[in-house]
């Protein structure tokens, strides 16, 4: 945590000592109440936020050494480049972002980051990797003290073996005794060197956390943002510290069992050893991070003013999804995995692996099957005509409801073609994620033009979304940057 000699810094410049009450994370100064009123009213300062010198010092030592100057040049940082993810100045933007087209005002981009999905998805990491490793911990000692009840047992049994034979098998029988010693200690011991492990991996989680907790109370939202970016790191190398103990010996859960000589009820001679320590390792027990049981939605398509249908590839569902209250209202169970999805008068159109197109009502009953001419991720419906994009081919089919094909219309192997919508007059918008462009085809699929290129930002397009009723086409990247463009009809 920060720690820092509360006196205020402002009185410090004047060689007077008082003692700080706040910190400015802009002027990244310790102020006392004196000042502090000055700081409250004057025109550079008067809209900046303080916290509690105590809060400050609460703060972990990479939050609270996080700068708003330049280190280079002294200037404030005012803008953010997503390319080299990095804060940047001015003059930074002048010397060395001059070509990045990422670059955003610096306040834009922190908005909000403490109710980011970011930093919300980090605490649930945190929390889901503390929980693990509990977890974790509490098995092996239960395993540990196990093993202390399996090996009184054995001992026992032992005892009771050797009443019933010579004097002579007392020395065979030390020799098992000294093996159960043995054994019980050094797994004993691989154990409390795992529990240490893990404890201290638990230790580490437990800091992140309290890390941001602290620094989502108190920090600003530029702490909180490159805070985030420190812990990321962090935290992907404890889940990867976790999961390759899962594949470690030591994780094997250790069973001691003692195959006893049967001869030993029968004969006080002539036996060599008094019976076999075995060691049986059963496999660890599973675990999963949050992370893992998660899927990623692929498409998502408009059914009315609150809902929408969402596919999910691997799970090969489709949720309906309310987007006032942000619940699951039916999740829909198909057999292919669900690529792009579309709606028109009430029913879904979704589009399949295994070259399928099926149609269903909302309650997710199959109306119909169609066969698509080649794989196709996306999917639009218009008239009763539909389009899909074959990427391999490079080819854009339209056919009726059942099927039939229309008319198709080449744009070239290379330029993999993907997202696909139409407009009102049923003329048809395709990306091309090749070739860094977005082509318009006539209803009946014998013209096209180039709409959009790189030079209007494209860089890989893949979705495409069309409102019929404003006019503005919605373009998304593949790597997470959108446009919005105002299509106007030309003579």
């Amino acid at each position: 945590m920060a720690t820092l000699d509360p006196s205020c810094d402002v009185c410090l410049n004047l060689h007077v000592t008082k003692s700080a009450i706040v910190w400015c994370s802009e002027c990244e100064e310790a102020i006392c109440e004196e000042c502090q009123q000055r700081h409250r009213i004057q025109k550079v300062t008067k809209n900046h936020k303080t916290i509690p010198i105590e809060d400050y010092q609460e703060l972990p030592i990479y939050i609270a050494n996080i700068k708003l100057e330049c280190e280079d040049h002294n200037q404030k940082l005012d803008f953010f480049c997503s390319i080299h993810s990095e804060p940047c100045c001015t003059r930074c933007v002048f010397e060395k972002h001059k070509d990045c087209r990422e670059l955003k005002p610096l306040p834009e981009v922190v908005e909000g980051v403490k109710s980011s999905a970011a930093f919300s998805d980090l605490e649930d990491r945190v929390k889901d990797m503390s929980q693990v490793i509990g977890q974790l911990i509490a098995e092996k000692l239960y395993h540990q003290s196990n093993l202390e009840v399996q090996s009184h047992t054995i001992i026992t049994e032992v005892e009771r073996v050797r009443k019933a034979i010579n004097k002579h098998l007392n020395s065979i029988q030390n020799d098992l005794l000294y093996k159960i010693a043995t054994t019980k200690g050094q797994q004993s011991e691989n154990i409390d060197l795992l529990v240490r492990k893990l404890s201290q991996m638990k230790t580490n989680i437990a800091e992140i956390a309290s890390g941001l907790e602290k620094t989502k109370q108190h920090a600003s939202d530029y702490q909180t943002f490159l805070g985030i970016r420190k812990w990321i790191p962090e935290i992907e190398n404890q889940e990867q510290d976790v999961i390759s103990i899962e594949s470690d010996h030591g994780m094997a859960d250790v069973d001691l069992q003692l195959k006893m000589n049967k001869i030993l009820d029968k004969m006080e001679t002539n036996v060599s050893e008094f019976g076999r320590l075995e060691i049986y390792f059963s496999p660890p027990t599973k675990f999963a991070l949050r992370k893992e049981r998660q899927d990623t939605p692929l498409d998502v398509t408009i059914i009315d003013l609150n809902t929408v249908a969402v596919t999910f590839v691997e799970k090969k569902t489709i949720s309906l999804v309310d987007v006032i209250s942000s619940k699951i209202l039916k999740t829909i169970c198909l057999v292919n995995k669900c690529f792009g999805i579309c709606s028109f008068s009430g029913k879904l159109v979704v589009s399949l692996n295994d070259k399928i197109i099926k149609i269903l009502d909302r309650s997710g009953t199959v109306e119909s099957v169609l066969s698509k001419k080649d794989n196709a991720t996306y999917c639009s419906v218009m008239n009763d005509k539909m389009c899909y994009a074959a990427q391999a081919k490079g080819v854009i089919y339209c056919c009726d409801l059942n099927g039939s094909v229309q008319w198709k219309f080449s744009c070239g192997k290379s330029d993999h073609p993907q997202g696909i919508a139409h407009d009102a007059f049923g003329n048809v918008f395709v990306t091309c994620e090749n070739a860094n462009m977005v082509i318009i085809i006539n209803s009946n699929g014998t013209e096209s033009r180039v709409l959009l290129t790189s030079d209007d930002g494209l860089t890989k397009p893949i979705a495409v979304h069309y409102n019929r009723k404003t006019d503005i086409l919605l373009v998304c990247n593949k790597f997470g940057r959108c446009f919005m463009y105002k299509v106007q009809a030309t003579n």
